[in-house]
């Protein structure tokens, strides 16, 4: 971290997107993109100049208010969702095992259902872990799970998923998380 001027730590983060910073960093450096826009100033990489915003402490503690107050929503109902996941996949596991039964593929359908009930444990482990901004990571892998119509409850997961995802690219919304992994 640098010092700005009052003293105060600055914190720097690239306002770009997640997959234009993946294809800097992969794209060879020799190659010219094709239909470079001619009114950006060019980098030595082919690129546009990306520019680098300087985040201050207190800024960051903005971005932790935002990020707790615009993650609550979709975190809960993702956790709800989850556990709606767990409670069903249980149901149907109790409900059907006689059928299982009696076709000799109980142990087929006693492995898909504890895979769909680990599936949604791990969805609210992330649903959890975005709620407390704990883990950026896992709370992005829950989303993207959740979105995933693996769940009994995918019609409405895709939007809670969606709606979180869409939150957590946000720039600036994993400073507020303590771990990025």
């Amino acid at each position: 971290m640098n010092q700005s001027q009052g003293g105060q730590p600055i914190l720097y983060y690239n306002s770009a997107h997640p997959l234009q910073l993946l294809r800097s960093y992969c794209w060879p450096r020799f190659m010219k993109i094709q239909n470079e826009n001619p009114y950006l100033v060019p980098s030595h990489y082919g690129e546009a100049h990306e520019t680098v915003a300087a985040v201050a402490e207190d800024s960051r503690l903005d971005y932790a208010r935002y990020a707790k107050e615009a993650l609550f929503l979709p975190g809960l109902f993702t956790l709800l969702n989850a556990f709606a996941g767990i409670m069903l996949d249980v149901v149907v596991l109790f409900w059907k095992w006689d059928a299982a039964v009696s076709n000799n593929s109980s142990q087929q359908f006693l492995m898909v259902m504890s895979a769909l009930v680990l599936y949604n444990l791990f969805i609210a482990f992330g649903a959890t872990e975005m709620l407390r901004r704990k883990s950026f990571t896992f709370a992005l892998m829950a989303s993207v799970m959740t979105v995933i119509p693996l769940s009994t409850c995918c019609l409405v997961g895709v939007p809670l998923g969606a709606w979180g995802f869409n939150l957590l690219l946000k720039p600036g919304m994993n400073t507020a998380f303590s771990r990025t992994v």
